[in-house]
């Protein structure tokens, strides 16, 4: 087989693999969004080990899991972003728009791509603007972790990453001591 016809084939399975993210916030029995203080509680990981002491919140809740950042940039490409590029993808000479993603996932796997947010149009709001980024399980440096920002900000598809217990941040300014939190965002387990 030509390489490059392996290279396309492998690209197109891909990208509609990325399309068909099935992700969605985790609800209560009323329907109202449920919310996490810190990328901590979303993943069960106690601060002061950084261990995992119980399950992740999706889990918890048999909503399936808390995403990884790669789950999340799937779930970005289905909403417009122009998406990932694999390591062996990337033309370092035109990386315009793309940055680099790294960490490690839940179970120790260690996961690196590019990704660009172009086109990145958010399915998620709520009227009172609380929804603004969704934590992931990847972690970078023990003590932070990977974001997807859903906002109506100027960073909308950004993924970026801060401290695991960071305080809400909003516009330049940290959220009023009322703020609910992060919404929790669940993926599908695969059957």
């Amino acid at each position: 087989m030509n390489i490059k016809y392996f290279f396309l084939i492998i690209s197109s399975i891909s990208a509609i693999t990325q399309a068909q993210a099935a992700g969605s916030l985790l609800r209560d029995g009323n329907g109202n969004i449920l919310y996490v203080s810190s990328q901590y509680e979303a993943s069960g990981v106690n601060p002061n080990t950084l261990k995992q002491e119980k399950p992740d919140v999706c889990k918890a809740a048999g909503k399936g899991h808390l995403p990884t950042i790669r789950e999340l940039a799937e779930e970005a490409r289905a909403m417009g972003a122009l998406g990932i590029l694999e390591k062996y993808e990337v033309d370092y000479d035109n990386l315009r728009g793309y940055i680099r993603i790294y960490g490690e996932n839940p179970d120790g796997q260690h996961d690196e791509f590019y990704f660009n947010s172009r086109g990145f149009q958010s399915q998620y709001s709520d009227p009172e603007k609380h929804v603004f980024s969704f934590w992931s399980s990847t972690t970078i440096f023990g003590d932070q972790a990977w974001f997807l920002d859903v906002s109506d900000s100027s960073d909308r598809g950004h993924l970026g990453y801060t401290h695991r217990d960071a305080v809400p941040y909003w516009n330049g300014n940290y959220w009023p001591n009322n703020h609910p939190g992060y919404p929790i965002f669940c993926i599908a387990d695969k059957k």
